[in-house]
C-alpha cells in the first residue's frame, strides 16, 4: 500500500450501476480515467435478505472483473441499512429520538435499497448479527488478491441524526433514547462518577435512585448534555473498535480504515456524536468526505478540513475518501454548482500538499434514484466523460508521475489550534447547535492560511506536548485545572498563546468559574475578565422591535476595536464585548474606553488576550482582525515559501520539490514572484512542461482565480 498513491472512485451502491453494464463501466474507469482503485458498498440488507441467506453474487462478479482489469478494490461495509427480518424479530432495537419516537426502517436519499437508519448497536442482538455479517464480509474479501482493504464505517455518526424529512426539527434529530442506549448511558455515568452523590454534585440534581437518571431531552441545562455527548463519543469509538477488530481478526493481511462525513469544527456536527479524534484511533487509515462546492467552502476552509483530518489521523495515513465528483443535492430540485476542472485540480493538489496518501471520488457514475439523482457522478449516466472527469484523469497521470516526490511527504505544522469537543458540546447545550464554534474556528484558520502556514489541531489530552511556537485557543469556554497546568508550562517555556474572551468561563461540568481565566491563568495572562456585553451581528433587538430599530447603545452594535499593537488596525467586535481588568498585562486595544485586547509576558513566553470573539470577526472577513493575527504569526514563524495574494505550499523531497501555488480569489488572477529555497536552480510547470526561469532565487507564477499551478523544482546537476 505504501508503494502507490490510491486514486479512484466509489463505484457500486445498489442498484447503481446496472448489473449488465459492470464490465463496460469498470473498463471505462481503468482505461479512460486511468484510476487504480474502486470502492464497492457491501450493504447489509442487500447481502443478507433472509436470516439463513448471504448473497455476495453480484459483488463476486464485480471483483472478478476488477481482478482481470488490474483494479484494486476497497470494500465499504455498510451496517446502516439493516435487514427487515431483523426489525421484525427485534422491534425494540429501533433507534428512538428525543420525542420518544421509534424509527422504522425505510428508504433514504443515501440508502435507496431501504433498511435505513439501521438498528441500534447498543442492542445485544444487533451487535451479534452485525458481528456475523462483518465476519462474512472479511471471509469474502480475503479470497481476492485485488481487495486491498476495508472501510469499516462510512461517515461514522449516530446514523438517524441526519434526518432527511422535510418536517424534521431538532427533536426528530437527537438520538438514541432507546432502552438499550439509556441503560448503557446510565452504566457509563455510574463508571464515570462512582456514586449517585457525585452525580448530584456535578449535575446539581437530587437523584435518589439510578433509575432516576435519564438522557437529557430538554434544553436549558449543561452538565447532563456535556456527559450525554461524552458518552456518545466513547460509544462511537467503541463501535469503531468493534468493527475494526472483527474484520482484522478474519483478514489480518489487509488494512481497515474509516472516514468522516462531518469534519468539526469546519462543519457543525456535535449532535451527530462525531469526535473524529477518537473515531480515528482504532483504524489503520483515516479519511474524510470532501464536497467544497456543496458546503460553499473556499480554499482556506478546504485546507483547514484537510489539516484537521491529518491531525486526527496523527501518525497514520489519511485519505480524501469522498471527493465530490459532481453536484450535490440540497433537495430533489436544488443542487450545488458542478465542480469545474480547476476545482478538481485545486482539490487534488491541496490534498497532496496537506499530506493525503489517497483520493477517492464520490462517485464515478451519477446516481440513478433518490434525492441524490442525478448528481455526484464524475461521468454522465452513459459513461461518457465530462470536462471534470477528463481533468480527474489528467490529474491522476500527474500524481502517478510525481508520486516519488510526495510519497513520503509529511507536512510540518507551524501553528497549534486547540479544538476540544467538550467546547462544542457546551455550545450545543447553549444554542441547540455548534455553529458559533464552527464560525470562530473558520475565522482563525483564515488567518493561518493567509500566513502560508499549516496547523495541527489538538484536544485537551494533547496539551502535554506542543512543539509549535504558537498555540491558538478559539472559543474555549471550558478550561480544566489540568489544561491550565499545561498552558502555564507552554507559555513559561517560550510559547505564544492567543485566546479569546470567556476563556475558561465554565468548568467541565458546565458550571461558571471565577476568576476568568481560572486556575492560575489570570496570573499567566496578567488580567481578569470583567462582565460581558452582547453584541449582535444584526445590531438590532430581536424581541418587541416592530420597526426594526437598532440598539441605542453602541456597545450592542458591533463597535470598533482600535489596536495599537502588534500593528495599528481596527476591527469590529463580535458576539461579546468583555472589558479586561489588567494586572501585569499591557493594553494593546481599546473599545468605547475599555481595554479589549492585552499582551502579557510570562516566563519565556507571551499571551495575546482578546475581550471579544476575534475568530468571528475574521469569519466575517474583517481585514483589520486578519492583519492583527497575521502580524503576530509573522513575528513568530517564517514559512519556507510566502506569497502576497497567492498561497504557495512546498513539498520538498531533497533534490527536487513540488511548489503548489493556489489562488483562492473568486474573481482575480494574480502574478507573483515567489522566493524558493536556494538549493533549487531549475523549475518547470508540470501541467505544460514549460521551463520557468529562476531569477534571483524566485520564480514568477501566474494563477487564474480559484485555480492552482504546480511547479517542479530541481537542483542543478553537477
Amino acid at each position: 500500500m505504501n508503494d502507490f498513491f490510491v486514486y479512484g472512485a466509489q463505484y457500486f451502491r445498489p442498484p447503481n450501476p446496472s448489473r449488465s453494464l459492470h464490465r463496460f463501466h469498470l473498463q471505462n474507469i481503468r482505461e479512460k480515467l486511468g484510476f487504480n482503485t474502486v470502492k464497492l458498498f457491501v450493504q447489509w440488507n442487500a447481502c443478507h435478505p433472509l436470516p439463513e441467506t448471504l448473497d455476495f453474487e453480484e459483488l463476486e462478479e464485480i471483483v472478478a472483473i476488477c481482478e482481470e482489469l488490474g483494479l484494486n478494490v476497497l470494500l465499504q461495509t455498510v451496517l446502516e441499512n439493516a435487514p427487515y427480518w431483523m426489525e421484525r424479530e427485534f422491534p425494540d432495537a429501533r433507534y428512538v429520538n428525543a420525542r420518544g419516537q421509534a424509527q422504522e426502517l425505510s428508504g433514504n436519499a443515501n440508502t435507496p435499497t431501504g433498511g435505513h437508519p439501521g438498528l441500534c448497536f447498543d442492542h445485544p442482538a444487533v451487535r451479534e448479527y452485525g458481528t456475523a455479517f462483518l465476519r462474512a464480509c472479511g471471509e469474502f474479501g480475503r479470497r481476492y488478491p485485488c481487495v486491498i482493504g476495508y472501510d469499516c464505517w462510512n461517515e461514522p455518526h449516530i446514523e438517524p441524526v441526519w434526518n432527511d424529512n422535510f418536517w424534521a426539527d431538532l427533536g426528530d434529530k437527537l438520538f438514541c433514547y432507546c432502552a438499550s442506549s439509556t441503560r448503557k448511558f446510565r452504566d457509563w455515568v455510574r463508571n464515570r462518577y462512582g456514586t449517585l452523590e457525585a452525580v448530584n454534585r456535578s449535575w446539581a440534581r437530587y437523584f435518589t435512585e439510578w433509575e432516576d437518571l435519564r438522557p437529557p431531552f430538554r434544553c436549558g441545562t449543561y452538565s447532563d448534555w456535556l456527559d450525554w455527548y461524552r458518552f456518545w463519543f466513547d460509544n462511537q469509538k467503541e463501535q469503531q473498535a468493534w468493527r475494526y477488530a472483527t474484520l482484522e481478526e478474519v483478514d489480518p493481511d489487509r488494512f481497515v480504515m474509516s472516514h468522516a462525513g462531518g469534519v468539526p469544527p469546519f462543519l457543525p456536527r456535535v449532535e451527530a456524536g462525531i469526535d473524529n479524534y477518537s473515531l480515528a484511533e482504532p483504524v489503520d487509515i483515516w479519511g474524510c468526505s470532501f464536497a467544497p462546492r456543496f458546503q460553499n467552502w473556499r480554499t482556506s476552509e478546504c485546507a483547514g478540513v484537510l489539516d484537521i483530518t491529518r491531525s486526527c489521523a496523527k501518525d497514520k495515513p489519511f485519505w480524501v475518501s469522498e471527493m465530490a465528483g459532481g453536484s450535490g443535492h440540497y433537495s430533489g430540485l436544488s443542487r450545488c454548482p458542478l465542480p469545474r476542472p480547476q476545482d478538481i485540480r485545486t482539490w487534488n493538489w491541496l490534498a497532496v500538499a496537506s499530506g493525503a496518501k489517497g483520493v477517492m471520488y464520490w462517485c464515478y457514475l451519477s446516481e440513478i434514484t433518490t434525492g441524490e439523482a442525478p448528481g455526484f457522478g464524475l461521468v454522465k449516466f452513459d459513461g461518457s466523460l465530462t470536462p471534470r472527469a477528463k481533468e480527474a484523469a489528467s490529474v491522476g497521470k500527474l500524481l502517478h508521475k510525481y508520486s516519488r516526490i510526495f510519497k513520503d511527504y509529511q507536512p510540518q505544522p507551524h501553528v497549534a489550534i486547540l479544538f476540544d469537543p467538550d467546547n462544542s458540546n457546551l455550545v450545543f447545550a447553549q444554542e441547540g447547535n455548534d455553529l458559533f464554534g464552527s464560525e470562530t474556528h473558520i475565522g482563525w484558520y483564515w488567518a493561518v492560511w493567509n500566513a502560508d502556514l499549516q496547523a495541527r489541531y489538538l484536544r485537551f489530552s494533547d496539551l502535554a506536548d506542543v512543539p509549535e511556537k504558537v498555540l491558538i485557543a478559539p472559543a474555549c469556554q471550558i478550561v480544566t485545572e489540568q489544561v491550565a497546568v499545561h498552558l502555564r508550562r507552554y507559555v513559561e517555556e517560550g510559547g505564544t498563546l492567543i485566546v479569546e474572551n470567556h476563556f475558561g468561563l465554565f468548568s467541565k461540568h458546565g458550571m461558571q468559574q471565577t476568576p476568568v481565566p481560572p486556575f492560575g491563568l489570570a496570573e499567566v495572562c496578567g488580567l481578569e475578565e470583567d462582565e460581558s456585553e452582547s453584541t449582535l451581528d444584526s445590531e438590532k433587538p430581536f424581541l418587541f422591535n416592530p420597526l426594526g430599530e437598532p440598539y441605542s447603545q453602541a456597545v450592542h452594535r458591533c463597535p470598533t476595536v482600535h489596536m495599537t499593537e502588534p500593528v495599528e488596525a481596527d476591527f469590529r467586535a463580535r458576539t461579546f464585548v468583555t472589558s479586561l481588568l489588567l494586572t501585569t498585562a499591557r493594553s494593546i486595544g481599546e473599545c468605547l474606553g475599555h481595554c479589549l485586547a492585552a499582551h502579557n509576558r510570562f516566563g519565556q513566553g507571551e499571551i495575546y488576550y482578546f475581550g471579544t470573539c476575534l475568530g468571528r470577526a475574521m469569519f466575517h472577513r474583517d481585514e483589520g482582525a486578519g492583519n492583527i493575527i497575521g502580524a503576530i504569526l509573522s513575528q513568530k514563524i517564517k514559512p519556507k515559501v510566502r506569497g502576497e495574494n497567492l498561497r504557495p505550499r512546498l513539498i520538498d523531497a531533497g533534490r527536487e520539490a513540488l511548489l503548489c501555488v493556489f489562488n483562492h480569489s473568486g474573481s482575480e488572477s494574480y502574478t507573483e514572484s515567489i522566493a524558493i529555497p536556494d538549493k533549487f536552480s531549475r523549475a518547470f510547470n508540470i501541467h505544460t512542461e514549460k521551463r520557468i526561469a529562476v531569477k534571483d532565487g524566485t520564480v514568477k507564477v501566474t494563477v487564474n482565480c480559484e485555480d492552482v499551478v504546480v511547479l517542479c523544482l530541481r537542483k542543478e546537476i553537477k
